[in-house]
């Protein structure tokens, strides 16, 4: 028999976190939360379609640094390797 991949907590739901493709200003991983409260193949239905949007599509990360700015650091780290 198969083991369910998802456990219900204590709401009844069945949930986990996913990385939506951008990062935190710390640099650590911006995750979000999904839920379903059907079943764990629900739910792992859900997770498989972010992972799919998220590879198809690519992300976005905006940024306040220009282009211009970014080419200058990039020359600054390339010319101290």
């Amino acid at each position: 028999m198969a083991t369910a991949k998802y456990k219900k907590n204590f709401r009844g739901l069945y949930e986990t976190l996913v990385w939506d493709g951008t990062y935190n200003p710390n640099g650590t991983k911006h995750r979000i939360h999904l839920s379903s409260d059907k079943s764990s193949r629900d739910l792992e239905i859900k997770v498989q379609e972010h992972n799919d949007r998220l590879k198809n599509h690519g992300a976005t990360v905006f940024s306040d640094i220009t282009l211009h700015d970014y080419a200058l650091e990039w020359l600054k780290c390339m010319r101290t390797s």
